[in-house]
């Protein structure tokens, strides 16, 4: 795969796509819907990256400590009950009061 060697690295890739709704643009749909599939598959099979959904707690604290070169390291401590899927999980109404 042509970005392999970038997924791979420490950069971020961001890929927007353009799907229509057209009949006349299906084929051109349908391909763009298989490559984003194949990048989301290159995505996974990176190692030592795993979503953020499947982060331990302590990869969150970490996560949240180098946010904005520390400015929220204070707000680490907090976030012991959290883990990837529970922050998926949580909404603004219940993750907010947990911080403050």
């Amino acid at each position: 795969m042509i970005l392999r060697d970038v997924l791979e690295g420490t950069s971020r890739v961001v890929w927007v796509s353009h799907l229509s709704p057209m009949a006349s643009s299906a084929q051109h749909t349908r391909q763009t819907m298989q490559f984003v599939r194949s990048l989301r598959e290159v995505a996974r099979d990176v190692p030592g990256k795993r979503p953020p959904v499947r982060w331990n707690r302590s990869e969150v604290q970490h996560w949240v400590k180098g946010l904005e070169d520390g400015k929220y390291a204070h707000l680490a401590r907090w976030m012991e009950w959290a883990d990837g899927a529970t922050i998926k999980h949580e909404w603004r109404g219940g993750f907010v009061p947990r911080l403050f």
